[in-house]
């Protein structure tokens, strides 16, 4: 009774010493770990808990969960007690959790701990791969068959790289460095176009599409060429005639020329120039192939 009498003066004065006889008389708290499991692996974010079970006069105050003897998060006030726990913040491996309840008093009582392994794996790859246009050059005019290149990399590694042309795929996606694709520029008109390319890894992340300067197309033929003709022109003074031959080497410009009776001048449709010699070298060959002729020849006096 006499030890009673001073546990209740200790809470009046709030002095935490208490009789070892007061406080068996006051009774204890039974703590047990009751989630994980012990042994069990565990990752990512998990659920800590813990029961309290009363045994006397005594209240619970809280429970203060602790990683390997340090504390886990704040003390929980209220039953069901438990914490959330990232175990993404403890290395892998082995690693002991426990409970501590604190009663009236301020009396204390541990559970017994429990060993979990933490098993987690690589964190989430989230970033991208990076990718530049080498080829063409930037502003460059192309013509026939060219090769469009990229460098592409990544933190782990590039799973693949999509061109386009225009904003259209460009072939498919090449999956194998050096990464490229074949474009045969006389499938497009003249004039300027885009090319751009994104690359992709393995976790799905795409790139930012990397955009080259526009590149300007022309179809010039690197090929052998030659195309002959009669050609005539009739006059006030006259028919002329003659033979029209269009030939080109391989890299070369088209070479016209035109003979027949009295030819005296070559010029353009669209303006007249006064030429020396017969022979003109301007025009593409593949204009002449689309059926168009930029060219006439006239007889003398005309």
């Amino acid at each position: 009774m006499k030890s009673i009498r001073v546990a209740l003066l200790s809470a009046v004065l709030g002095v935490t010493w208490i009789p070892l006889q007061a406080q068996a008389q006051l009774g204890s708290l039974v703590v047990t770990m009751t989630s994980p499991g012990s042994g069990s692996s565990v990752s990512g974010t998990t659920t800590v808990s813990a029961s309290v079970s009363i045994i006397g006069l005594l209240t619970v105050q809280s429970v203060q969960f602790q990683l390997d003897g340090n504390n886990l998060g704040g003390a929980d006030t209220s039953s069901p007690y438990s914490i959330s726990w990232n175990t993404t913040g403890a290395s892998n491996g082995s690693h002991t959790l426990s409970a501590v309840a604190t009663a009236t008093l301020g009396l204390q009582f541990s559970s017994n701990p429990i060993t979990v392994t933490v098993n987690n794996g690589p964190p989430p790859d989230t970033t991208p791969p990076s990718v530049s246009i080498s080829s063409p050059g930037a502003g460059q005019t192309v013509s026939g068959t060219v090769t469009v290149s990229a460098n592409a990399s990544d933190n782990v590694g590039v799973t693949s790289v999509q061109f386009r042309l225009d904003g259209a795929n460009l072939g498919a996606e090449d999956t194998a460095a050096p990464y490229a694709v074949s474009w045969n520029t006389t499938t497009v008109a003249n004039g300027s176009h885009s090319l751009t390319a994104t690359a992709r890894d393995a976790a799905g992340n795409w790139s930012a599409w990397a955009y080259s300067s526009p590149i300007t197309t022309s179809t010039y033929d690197d090929v052998n060429y030659a195309e002959s003709s009669a050609w005539t022109r009739y006059s006030l003074n006259g028919t002329f005639g003659g033979t029209y031959i269009a030939s080109k080497s391989a890299g070369s410009w088209i070479t016209h020329t035109f003979t027949g009776t009295d030819v005296s001048w070559i010029a353009p449709k669209f303006f007249e120039m006064l030429l020396s010699s017969r022979t003109a070298t301007l025009f593409d060959a593949s204009l002449l192939r689309a059926g168009v002729r930029f060219w006439r020849a006239s007889g003398a006096g005309q």
